[in-house]
């Protein structure tokens, strides 16, 4: 298991852009504050949407819309240009939809980009943890580790493949009374929004770290 659902703005106009194998695909920027009184931290987030549809959608998509995204989280691996390993996690959308903007409150941010209030950031992945979790120093339980998902996917050739996402959590309250402690090769299911945070490096470098921010978990069987 492994899907993601938003409810969110389109923060700024979205790109279509190809792979090197030529495959269409559209970058749409969006930002929201998720539920429940959407006054929070806001969520700046880069949708992927490949094929035809997206073609079709990027003269049809614009600033300031409101917009159900429902997809998938993907690792993604590359060298920076100093030659340092960096990852992330991409939001690959299976599906997006318009909705009516009446229903949302949809601010403007200090750059002047569309904000939506009130909005939804939902991931639920089952998978295997890679390390035993650790339990950070804090006065509150906090309980951090990395889980493995597996992908099964039908290539251009019709063939069927597998690929492992990497994805980060961090859990709390009854959340991380489920993970402590917990052995590496056990299974779980994790629900919880994507958070993003950015931070300085010992070299005073900017850097960003994606997470899953588990509320509920549960053991596999």
């Amino acid at each position: 298991m492994n899907q993601i659902r938003a409810v969110t703005s389109v923060s700024r106009t979205p790109e279509l852009r190809y792979t090197q194998g030529g495959m269409p695909y559209m970058l749409i920027p969006t930002a929201n504050v998720a539920r429940p009184n959407g006054r929070g931290v806001a969520a700046y987030r880069e949708v992927k949407l490949f094929g035809k549809r997206a073609e079709k959608l990027v003269e049809i998509l614009k600033e300031g819309d409101a917009i159900l995204v429902t997809g998938r989280l993907q690792h993604r691996t590359w060298q920076d240009q100093a030659g340092a390993k960096r990852q992330d996690l991409d939001v690959i959308a299976k599906d997006i939809r318009i909705l009516n903007p009446d229903y949302f409150e949809i601010t403007k941010d200090k750059k002047d980009q569309a904000l939506l209030r009130d909005g939804e950031n939902e991931v639920e992945i089952f998978g295997n943890l890679v390390a035993d979790t650790k339990t950070a120093p804090t006065d509150t339980l906090i309980v951090t580790g990395r889980i493995a998902v597996n992908e099964r996917y039908l290539d251009r050739n019709d063939q069927w493949q597998e690929r492992t996402h990497f994805i980060d959590f961090e859990a709390f309250d009854e959340a991380a009374i489920a993970l402590e402690p917990a052995k590496k090769g056990q299974g779980f299911y994790l629900r919880g929004p994507l958070v993003t945070n950015n931070f300085k490096n010992q070299q005073g470098q900017w850097r960003s770290k994606t997470f899953v921010k588990a509320l509920t978990a549960y053991q596999g069987r």
